[in-house]
């Protein structure tokens, strides 16, 4: 299943579980699919809110009291969240108990995890994962004899089953145990190489019975720092099909020798399907594409010696497999910026579609670019503006592309199909405002519903400490925060820092939403032809009233004489304002 060297995207087999409904249509098909949901952590409470709200306000809380982080289920049914002092508590999502509502703490889930610093489910949802800061090693804490701190834990029961001890934590190798897509292997970073066990391997030492717990196989990688494998894979002759796993591992700079990556495949043995070494790398993040056959590596290093940047520099390589001929390609990311840093590079998420991703890399204003999955060449050149965000709806269909954090928020929001920013019609005439994206000022979150429709942005405590909340936006920008029968809670009561986080629930596994195109905009003329998103969301009650039966209304867009115009005649020309 080799990328298509065509420009033009090849017709698709159509799915009946995505088969858009005709435009009259449209809005019941809307309107039959389950509304998406948003969990707001706040200072005091754990909170479930609908999206769209359909005329509900306040939202559901399903957990009272402070709270340090949590976790979600991969199909949103469940929150594991560590509550200060108390431990790793379980929050049913799809149906609530009263006790943690009440105020009542609900039962710990994982015993003696009042410690837990960072915790996450596998891939497949069947295991969780925490850590704990280790005890001094005069405690007993030293080396791979101290007491385990990396603790893994069924999903289901809480069980505890088996542990490491892993004393320097490092956010990007976090977490050191991964699973593969299909939880069948379970690969654990070990010095100087990554140990593969079954994916069930870990309940042999359940309940800490002394089960023996032994790896099956290792994969020799000499001063690896971290790895990851693809989250999926996108069907036959892709990635596990062939009964192998890829996965990528970063080996830092160290004694003068160059950092390298390198795409590795179990059980096929050491050597590296491609690999690119370089200079100037401290730290790799890795983004997998949606057929997991390849990855792009975004390497960063705190200081930039040329002194051109304050905030270090960056380069982009992407890794390909050619699982094909068992072989496999590291290039550079030609830049269409000519030279800078990289700020973002993420994956068009569909894998039915032909492979691409979009960069943002120079100097601000930086330049926005579409590049092809198979080669890295760029195909589209998507402006010059000040942003560092690109972030792709579940469906592949609009990209958000913002300027958070330390810019002033700017979005755009494209339609990838056309190419094309996508306009913003006036809630009551359907013209055309002009406008083409939306302001996000103090941004720290932002996602996109499982449905694709919304955009959310949320300024969060710590972070920011003033101004906390979450502001909604429509898949073309316009913003939906103060439309009660969209957004339903009230951003008052955050402010100023009682925010913590907010983020979309995943979809659960037996909802699908459609991949729906841009609803086309109201008829300009009375309220026939009003969109979905009028009617639910209140804007067709400020919608302008039909004129009166055999009122003359002049045809927009014609030319008015200045004596035919209203006011009597005044018009603005040299002679009239003579005569007034």
């Amino acid at each position: 299943d080799s990328p298509s060297t065509s420009p033009s995207h090849p017709p698709l087999t159509p799915i009946p579980a995505i088969t858009m409904p005709p435009a009259e249509d449209a809005g019941a098909a809307a309107v039959a699919s389950p509304p998406c949901k948003i969990l707001f952590r706040t200072k005091g409470a754990l909170e479930i809110h609908n999206v769209p709200s359909r005329g509900a306000s306040g939202g559901i809380t399903v957990l009272n009291g402070p709270s340090v982080l949590h976790a979600l289920s991969p199909d949103g049914s469940r929150a594991l969240v560590l509550k200060a002092g108390v431990g790793v508590v379980a929050v049913d999502l799809e149906s609530p108990s009263e006790d943690g509502a009440a105020g009542g703490d609900p039962a710990l889930f994982l015993k003696g995890s009042q410690g837990v610093r960072s915790l996450c489910y596998s891939s497949g949802g069947s295991y969780v994962v925490t850590w704990e800061r280790p005890p001094p090693k005069g405690e007993g804490g030293g080396g791979d004899g101290g007491p385990p701190n990396l603790k893994i834990w069924s999903a289901s029961t809480g069980e505890y089953l088996y542990g490491f001890a892993w004393r320097l934590f490092k956010r990007d190798a976090w977490p050191p145990v991964r699973w593969t897509h299909d939880d069948k292997w379970a690969f654990r970073l070990a010095v100087n190489e990554v140990h593969v066990y079954p994916g069930d391997g870990f309940e042999k030492g359940r309940d800490g019975g002394g089960g023996e717990v032994r790896y099956v196989g290792k994969v020799r990688c000499q001063g690896i720092a971290s790895f990851s494998l693809p989250p999926s894979v996108g069907g036959p002759g892709t990635a596990a099909s062939d009964g192998s796993y890829l996965m990528s591992a970063f080996i830092p700079e160290t004694k003068g020798k160059p950092a390298r990556i390198s795409l590795l495949r179990y059980p096929s043995g050491a050597d590296a399907v491609c690999s690119k070494s370089f200079y100037r790398a401290e730290e790799c993040s890795v983004r997998w594409s949606p057929r997991g056959d390849a990855c792009l590596a975004l390497v960063s290093q705190a200081v930039d010696g040329s002194g051109q940047s304050y905030y270090g520099s960056s380069d982009s390589y992407l890794l390909r497999a050619d699982l094909g001929k068992g072989g496999g390609e590291a290039v550079s990311i030609p830049l269409p910026s000519g030279s800078g840093p990289v700020a973002d590079a993420q994956w068009m998420p569909n894998a039915a579609k032909p492979p691409c991703f979009v960069l943002i890399s120079g100097k601000m204003p930086a330049t926005a670019s579409l590049h092809r999955g198979d080669t890295g060449d760029a195909t589209s050149l998507l402006g010059n503006a000040h942003r560092n965000t690109a972030c792709w709806s579940p469906h592949g269909r609009f990209l958000c592309m913002g300027g958070f954090g330390n810019l002033a928020g700017g979005m755009d929001f494209w339609d990838y199909n056309k190419k094309k920013t996508m306009p913003q019609y006036d809630p009551a005439s359907g013209a055309d405002t002009g406008a083409r994206g939306n302001t996000a000022s103090c941004a720290v979150g932002y996602g996109w519903s499982p449905c694709g429709r919304y955009f959310m942005v949320s300024t969060t405590s710590p972070r920011m400490n003033v101004d906390n909340g979450v502001r909604l936006f429509k898949y073309n920008g316009v913003e939906l925060t103060e439309d009660k029968g969209v957004a339903g809670w009230d951003n008052a009561k955050y402010a100023p820092d009682r925010l913590l986080e907010a983020e979309f629930l995943p979809a659960p596994s037996t909802v699908e939403y459609p991949d729906r195109p841009q609803t086309p905009p109201q008829k300009r003329e009375g309220g026939a032809g009003a969109s979905e998103d009028a009617g639910r969301g209140g804007s067709a009650a400020t919608a302008k009233p039909a004129a009166a039966p055999g009122a003359y209304v002049p045809p927009r867009g014609r030319y008015v004489p200045p004596g035919a115009r209203g006011g009597g005649g005044g018009g603005t020309s040299l002679a009239d304002r003579m005569r007034r």
